[in-house]
């Protein structure tokens, strides 16, 4: 039986390693290039965004931290020590997980606010935030996959 909770590949042809590895890797580029386009509409004072002006400044805080939980799981995934790897992967699903949270709420409040400012368009940028939503969804799941993956796998132990 295929579980849409618990994946055992990513989008149903990675393997779970190389789609957490993926997943990072796109979150890793995707937040590094959110930061500079925030950085660049908030450092150009723009009149056409001085109505959430304020929300910019939070997703460019979320962003950054988003660059952050992405370099953390490269660190986490790669790890070589077994007992560091398991509980690095621990931290890294709980904050990737979180990072998913708060960036589908964000995603919620741009409907939002594409429904209410901006009158063009609407259709497109609701498909295309459901569409973020759901991937975010399932990366999420993926990294829980991959985490309990690793978890549940034996470890050999040297110590007598």
């Amino acid at each position: 039986m295929i579980s849409i909770l618990k994946p055992k590949k990513c989008f149903w042809c990675i393997p779970l390693r190389e789609g957490a590895i993926s997943i990072t890797i796109i979150t890793l580029i995707l937040t590094i290039g959110s930061t500079i386009l925030f950085s660049l509409i908030i450092k150009n004072k723009s009149d056409h965004f001085q109505n959430i002006i304020y929300l910019l400044y939070v997703w460019l805080i979320f962003s950054i931290l988003g660059f952050l939980v992405a370099i953390f799981g490269l660190f986490a995934i790669f790890s070589k020590n077994e007992y560091q790897k398991n509980n690095y992967l621990r931290f890294y699903n709980i904050s990737f997980s979180i990072f998913a949270i708060i960036a589908i709420l964000l995603d919620i409040s741009g409907i939002v606010l594409v429904a209410l400012y901006f009158k063009h368009d609407v259709v497109f940028w609701i498909v295309a935030f459901a569409v973020d939503i759901i991937v975010l969804i399932h990366f999420a799941l993926v990294i829980n996959s991959f985490t309990e993956s690793v978890r549940k796998r034996p470890h050999f132990s040297l110590e007598l």
